[in-house]
C-alpha cells in the first residue's frame, strides 16, 4: 500500500470516526431531553391529580396529556379551539400519512406545505397556553425561545413541572 493511500485511508477513517462520534452525542442529548420532557410531563399530571401520568412517557399519548393539561383548549388569535388532546395526537399522524402522498402537483404541494404550517402554529399555541397556565410571566419568552430553538422545550416543562397552573380563560 502507498503512503498516499495510506494517508487518505486514515482521513476517511477519522472523518467516519468523528460522524458516528456526532451521531452518538446527539442520540445521547436527544434520549436526555426526552426523560427530562417526559419527566416533566409526568410530574405535572401526577401534580393536577390526572389518571394515567404514566402516560407522559409515550409518544402521542403524551401529548394526550399535554392536552389534558391544556384543559382540553387551545386560544389562537382569541379563538378558543376545543379538544386539544385529540388535535395534538391525531393531526401529526395524519399529517405524517398526507405528506407520504406522492404528486407532482403544485397546489397539493401547496396544501400539505399549509397544514403543515397550521400545526405548527397550533403545537406552538399549545405550548404558549402550556407556559401561560404554568407560568404566566415567562409564557412570550418562552414561546419565542420554543419557536427559534425547538429543542429547549422539554427544558422549560421540566422546569415548570412544579408550578401550579392557573387557568386564564373563560372556559365554560
Amino acid at each position: 500500500m502507498s503512503s498516499s493511500t495510506a494517508t487518505s485511508s486514515s482521513a476517511l477513517g477519522a472523518v467516519l470516526a468523528a460522524i458516528g462520534g456526532m451521531i452518538i452525542f446527539f442520540l445521547i442529548i436527544g434520549i436526555i431531553l426526552y426523560i427530562l420532557g417526559s419527566l416533566g410531563f409526568y410530574s405535572m399530571c401526577k401534580n393536577k391529580g390526572l389518571n394515567n401520568p404514566w402516560m407522559a412517557w409515550i409518544p402521542y399519548l403524551r401529548d394526550y396529556k399535554k392536552g389534558e393539561l391544556l384543559n382540553d383548549t387551545v386560544s389562537i388569535a382569541g379563538l378558543i379551539i376545543p379538544a386539544a388532546k385529540w388535535i395534538l395526537v391525531l393531526a401529526p399522524i395524519a399529517l405524517s400519512l398526507l405528506l407520504n402522498i406522492q404528486t407532482d402537483n403544485g397546489i397539493v404541494r401547496g396544501i400539505l406545505s399549509l397544514i403543515t404550517i397550521a400545526y405548527y402554529v397550533y403545537y406552538m399555541a399549545a405550548n404558549y397556553r402550556l407556559y401561560k397556565l404554568y407560568k404566566p410571566e415567562s409564557a412570550t419568552v418562552y414561546t419565542v425561545v420554543n419557536v427559534i430553538l425547538p429543542f429547549l422545550g422539554p427544558i422549560f416543562v421540566f422546569i415548570l413541572r412544579h408550578n401550579e397552573p392557573q387557568e386564564y380563560l373563560d372556559i365554560v
